[in-house]
């Protein structure tokens, strides 16, 4: 398993709305405070599980695409479509009501500071919005259908349904580079998680491609037993809801 890259086991159980909940772990520092393995100025070596942790069933709306993982808050967020509500679930999955969002959220990326990013499937923009509300801070688009975004330190990976193409934003929204990435499964709805100088990206299929973010070449896959229908992320675990 190359560093920082998650390995698959079997597939997890547990219920989620329409599907089930498989857990990927690696001791990973990204977004959220999580200390790296060996604590404070550890290694930051994913340390892989053999297999995927099985949860209990576990009852929550996910209302439809794009999860995503508040770090200030320790929470799961799962905006609802053309609703704008955003559906707030704490670490056990227990539910703790809503915040309004804006509608077509593909994925969401929590910030440390609260604030958070959004793919806006037909409004063909990334979205930087305030902490629990749905106030814009800036907007960038990608000129078509918005597929997915994601942060790995100071940059913010935006994607476009239908192309290879990455945009690499900084923090303002402010557009550092685009490059592409070859073989990008492009039909993605959401899905992107990037972590430890990598992107891990599935396309609500049974794969997700790894990638590095610095040579941008494909370092792997992790393989499912059913397709992805939504993934959260929380800096140290994938959250991934089948069926």
């Amino acid at each position: 398993v190359p560093e920082g890259c998650l390995e698959a086991g079997a597939g997890g159980a547990g219920g989620g709305a329409g599907g089930t909940v498989a857990l990927y772990t690696a001791d990973v520092q990204a977004e959220t405070g999580i200390e790296a393995s060996g604590g404070a100025g550890g290694s930051n070596i994913p340390e892989p599980l053999a297999s995927a942790i099985e949860l209990p069933p576990v009852s929550m709306d996910t209302c439809g695409y794009g999860g995503g993982w508040s770090p200030k808050h320790r929470e799961f967020w799962y905006p609802c479509w053309n609703d704008p509500p955003v559906k707030r679930y704490d670490e056990n999955f227990n539910s703790l009501g809503q915040f309004t969002g804006v509608a077509q959220m593909m994925q969401i990326w929590g910030n440390p500071d609260g604030s958070y990013y959004t793919a806006n499937w037909g409004y063909d923009r990334i979205r930087k919005l305030d902490e629990l509300s749905n106030q814009q801070q800036w907007e960038f688009s990608v000129g078509s259908t918005a597929g997915g975004v994601c942060v790995d330190g100071e940059n913010v990976y935006a994607f476009r349904h239908g192309s290879q193409t990455v945009w690499r934003l900084n923090h303002d929204g402010v557009e550092q580079e685009t490059f592409n990435l070859a073989n990008l499964n492009s039909s993605m709805h959401g899905g992107v998680v990037c972590a430890a100088g990598h992107l891990w990206a599935n396309a609500n299929d049974t794969h997700f491609r790894i990638f590095d973010l610095t040579t941008r070449a494909k370092v792997g896959d992790l393989h499912l037993e059913t397709p992805s229908s939504n993934v959260a992320f929380d800096g140290q675990v994938l959250h991934i809801i089948t069926g």
